[in-house]
């Protein structure tokens, strides 16, 4: 679940408002300047009405030039896009004969198979010469070849399941399949953010729909104690078939699926899964055969398998794979296979000589080669961009990323930048995404180099700048320079220190107890980025000595000099601290006001976990989840110091870290945690 700040669903609220009021006056004069013309459908009524089409006319519109651009060459790592004019407010768009040369960060070219390939090329220029572009029959009647066949065969091996069906088109794959499988008393459980062909195909289906929270297996398992107990709905009889539906990667949102943990609680409770693996399969795992390869889970766990061509393998269509009774089953059920065209035979030779390079039976390696570099580029790229302070969502290893943009102006307006330094990407919004939602979808390809990675990150960050969608990056600064503020403020007013001179305390060097927690957490995948600063001042000698203060490697570029402990922390399940008692994060108003600790009743370890206890403080019981006080309590330092009226201070504050980053230093051998986990699966 995305974690919107206040600020931006507010002024993100506040823009649609705008444009929802200025497209209704504009209705309200058009319909009194064009009073004449209103009566000119005789009776008819009208297609469409008013509020059916409003978003597309006075919001859409604005920034239609923003989507559908056309491309004159092979979606290859760099391709030709068309440029297009407007006279009349983007209402009609006009093409020139004008192309740009531009890197593409948006087709779904994973492995690099859609521009002209050394193997898979000259033997789909064969089959077009020997079969024709098509088959010009379903599959029932004239429309299947030996390449089907073969093509079948394949996608079962490559699957490692026992039989496999394949469609011409990946959308009709779901949209099909699942009214064929599920009907009346039986439920489908899907996962919140599944794909549109899911969604329609469920809907169709005439089956009981329910909808658990986005990747969240224990959400999952509610809704199948409820609907068992329950039963269907009036009649309360059992349910006929329960299945439930994820994706293995999530095409908006660039996660990855948990699979095995969901595999676990369909086991439990005896419900069929289904995997969308359209964006997974052959671009993740070791030999790239999906997310079931990536995360170790066994195939025959999985009930049906769904995948599509369009993305990894450069052709069209989809398949399914499963056991061979379900795939003789929708052979002679599903209206997909029985009434549509066939897959055309240059595509599935296409499919199959891509197949073939992957698993290496082209008598080369440039299908591992392929799958490495696509992984390598992928993790270098997602990186890149979460240091620079973008807000990129997914996981490592998955080639969809998505940067935040949240405020509609933002969305052509990246768009356009980006295009104008020739980096052509791709913008998502409402109703493909919730309203407050939008982003710019980058997809990694295997046939990206390094330096045109490094070209796109350039015109990224600089357009990033100039937009202003690098939030991680505001939020950090304005929390490094509010706890510094505090910092300040606690200290004597003679021990204070200035921008001139080097941060010095008299009392006895400061201690600090700092543990950058691990990754960790069922509930949310996304890091909580908090910047506390952790110290305590001890009365003691007078004698002068630098504040020690540790410091981790930024994590953002762009705040060099405002150097503060980071502390990167996850809400984590299962989080035991034994031994302490739970204390505020604030502690007492005594010291530095941040940490109130005992310095003759404690050892170093014993403030460590007291520590933790602080930032993540976790409900008694096995099942607690972690509740991320450090965070909240920056925000509310950050609050406090702005409210007072601090900006002048904040000023000299940055200067001050600028020209002198803080005292920073704590022998690493004092710092290193030699006593076991304080957290467990």
């Amino acid at each position: 679940m995305i974690a919107i700040p206040y600020l931006t669903a507010l002024t993100t609220y506040f823009s649609y408002g705008l444009l929802f009021a200025f497209g209704q006056f504009r209705d309200f004069f058009r319909k009194l300047i064009d009073w004449s013309k209103a009566n000119t459908l005789q009776g008819y009524a009208p297609i469409c009405l008013g509020l059916e089409d409003f978003y597309i006319r006075r919001l859409y519109l604005r920034i239609q030039d923003c989507f559908g651009r056309p491309i004159s060459s092979a979606p290859d790592a760099w391709f030709d896009v068309v440029e297009r004019y407007s006279n009349d407010n983007n209402k009609t768009l006009k093409r020139t004969t004008k192309v740009s040369r531009c890197l593409n960060l948006g087709s779904y070219n994973y492995l690099g198979f859609a521009a002209a390939d050394e193997y898979c090329t000259p033997r789909v220029i064969e089959t077009l010469k020997k079969y024709s572009p098509s088959t010009c029959s379903s599959r029932v009647d004239g429309g299947t070849t030996v390449l089907h066949n073969e093509l079948e065969k394949y996608v079962a091996s490559f699957v490692r399941k026992p039989a496999a069906i394949v469609f011409g088109m990946g959308y009709v794959t779901n949209s099909a399949i699942l009214p064929v499988l599920m009907g009346k008393g039986c439920l489908i459980i899907s996962d919140s953010l599944n794909h549109n062909s899911i969604v329609n195909g469920a809907r169709g289906s005439g089956a009981t729909i329910r909808v658990f929270q986005h990747n969240i297996p224990s959400h999952l398992e509610e809704v199948l104690r409820e609907q068992i107990a329950d039963g269907q709905p009036r009649t309360h009889r059992p349910w006929k078939k329960i299945i439930v539906i994820v994706e293995g990667i999530y095409s908006m949102e660039g996660e990855l699926c948990k699979l095995p943990e969901i595999i676990a609680v369909c086991k439990k409770y005896k419900a069929y899964t289904y995997l969308d693996e359209a964006h997974s399969i052959g671009a993740v795992g070791k030999t790239g055969r999906g997310v079931c390869e990536l995360l170790g889970v066994d195939t025959a766990d999985i009930d049906i398998m769904m995948g599509t061509f369009t993305k990894s393998f450069g052709s069209c269509g989809g398949y399914i794979a499963g056991s061979e009774d379900l795939i003789k089953y929708l052979k002679y059920t599903c209206p997909a296979h029985l009434y549509a065209t066939s897959v055309s035979p240059p595509a599935a030779q296409q499919i199959i000589s891509s197949i073939r390079v992957i698993l290496g039976e082209d008598g080369s390696n440039r299908g591992a080669q392929k799958l490495a570099k696509i992984r390598e580029n992928s993790n270098f790229f997602r990186s890149e961009l979460q240091k620079m302070g973008f807000e990129v969502l997914g996981d490592n290893d998955s080639p969809v990323m998505p940067i935040m943009l949240y405020n509609p102006a933002k969305i052509p307006a990246f768009s356009r930048e980006c295009l104008k330094h020739n980096v052509a990407v791709v913008t998502v919004a409402f109703p493909a995404t919730p309203l407050l939602l939008a982003r710019a979808r980058i997809c990694i390809s295997a046939s990206h180099s390094r330096e045109d990675l490094v070209k796109a990150l350039q015109v990224i960050s600089k357009v990033g700048d100039l937009v202003g969608i690098k939030m991680l990056k505001i939020v950090g600064v304005i929390e490094s320079i509010c706890v510094w503020i505090v910092i300040v403020k606690s200290c004597p007013s003679s021990t204070r220190p200035r921008a001139s001179t080097p941060m010095v305390f008299e009392d006895q060097a400061a201690k600090v107890v700092v543990q950058k927690l691990r990754e960790e957490g069922e509930e949310n995948r996304r890091l909580v980025i908090s910047e506390v600063i952790l110290n305590e001042w001890i009365n003691g000698s007078s004698k002068q000595n630098p504040a020690k203060v540790v410091t981790y490697q930024p994590i953002y570029e762009g705040i060099k000099g405002l150097q503060i402990v980071r502390v990167i922390m996850k809400q984590t399940q299962k989080t035991q601290l034994h031994g302490v008692k739970k204390k505020s994060f604030m502690g007492s108003q005594s010291g530095s006001g941040l940490v109130d600790m005992d310095k003759d009743s404690r050892t170093i370890r014993e403030q460590q976990v007291s520590l933790e206890r602080d930032v993540l403080v976790s409900p008694e019981g096995e099942n607690g989840v972690g509740d991320p006080h450090g965070a909240r309590a920056g925000w509310t330092v950050g609050k406090k110091g702005f409210a007072a009226g601090v900006k002048e201070q904040c000023r000299q504050v940055e200067a001050l870290f600028r020209r002198n980053s803080l005292c920073l230093a704590m022998m690493e051998r004092k710092l290193r945690l030699r006593s076991e986990p304080t957290h467990s699966r």
